[in-house]
């Protein structure tokens, strides 16, 4: 049988009851299969701790709660390996950042739009005329009433878009007279 300590049996017990990945994958990290497991299960301390984990576990009240004790689970266990695959020489630069940037939220160090607004589009115009300046600072709201419906035309392919009827000439050859 594996010689786990205290502490391996304790991380042994919160696997197995929260039951995330299969058991055969954490024995294997562990070092046991399933012989010892049994032998394990004879232990005091052992027995007690995983009735512990259950109790606590199956005592979260909704499932939303369960998801999200699961999901931080989750995230703790691949984390490590997420962050070594980062490092990896042949890892694309997209890829790090993105990582770069999920692990500054995670860690509270991330610069948050403190002032999301209402999603409008923004522009500001500055204006220098030497000692006076001008500063614009407007938002572009997008109001879909703020289109007429008149303006709109039917595209070739059938879908409607913005904008006026193309007018096209209408060229009409005539000889011209000898005069």
């Amino acid at each position: 049988m594996a010689d786990l300590d205290e502490s391996d049996m304790i991380k042994l017990a919160s696997e197995l009851v929260k039951n995330i990945r299969p058991y055969k994958q954490v024995f294997a990290d562990f070092g046991i299969d399933e012989n010892d497991y049994y032998e394990l299960e004879k232990n005091p301390f052992f027995v007690r701790v995983k009735e512990h984990f259950t109790l606590e576990w199956n005592s979260i009240a909704s499932t939303a709660d369960r998801n999200k004790v699961k999901s931080m689970a989750g995230f703790e266990h691949l984390l490590p390996i997420a962050i070594r695959k980062a490092q990896a020489e042949d890892t694309p630069l997209a890829a790090t950042a993105g990582l770069m940037g999920t692990l500054a939220k995670v860690a509270g160090i991330a610069q948050e739009n403190k002032n999301p607004g209402t999603g409008a589009d923004r522009f500001i115009i500055t204006i220098n005329l030497g000692a006076d300046t001008e500063v614009y600072n407007k938002s572009i709201e997008i109001n879909p009433n703020d289109v007429d419906p008149a303006t709109l035309v039917e595209a070739p392919n059938g879908k409607t878009k913005r904008g006026r009827p193309k007018k096209t000439a209408q060229l009409e050859l005539r000889p011209t007279g000898e005069g």
